[in-house]
């Protein structure tokens, strides 16, 4: 299961990666790599949940992840752009699930099958801070045919 869920947080990285590539920003596995320049940053919420377990090994599970935007600047307008790049986030991931996930691939037993934002963007930071940061959470949902499927 350690196995699956490791190329399962890859698969997902490479995701928004290519999203991050798109909109000219870094993207960055659990820490951003400093307080100063703007870059998003996919943090892994808990171990993956196993929601149906199969006789033949297989099963259906849901990974939760945070994904957090960090611009460099603290001001009005940026404080409505990350929250409108979170927002073009969901749209591109609501196009991906629309279109049997085209992009977002693991290994020839797993698959993709589900990808929720589950909690609207929201300032992470608070007061006092001089950058804008802003966190939305997912869902993904997955299924691992089993050994002799």
């Amino acid at each position: 299961m350690r196995l699956d869920q490791n190329q399962v947080i890859d698969g997902f990285l490479a995701f928004i990666e290519k999203f991050g590539k798109s909109v000219g920003i870094p993207v960055y596995l659990e820490y951003f790599p400093d307080s100063k320049n703007t870059a998003m940053c996919v943090k892994r919420n808990a171990d993956t949940v196993v929601r149906e377990a199969y006789i033949g090994g297989g099963y259906k599970a849901d990974v939760t992840f945070s994904i957090l935007v960090q611009l460099s600047r603290r001001d009005k307008k940026n404080l409505l752009d990350v929250s409108r790049l979170l927002y073009a986030l969901e749209a591109y991931m609501q196009n991906e699930e629309a279109n049997d996930f085209p992009t977002l691939k693991f290994d020839e037993k797993t698959k993709p099958i589900g990808l929720d934002m589950t909690s609207v963007p929201a300032e992470y930071e608070g007061d006092g801070v001089k950058l804008t940061t802003f966190m939305a959470g997912y869902t993904l949902s997955y299924e691992k045919k089993g050994r002799f499927e």
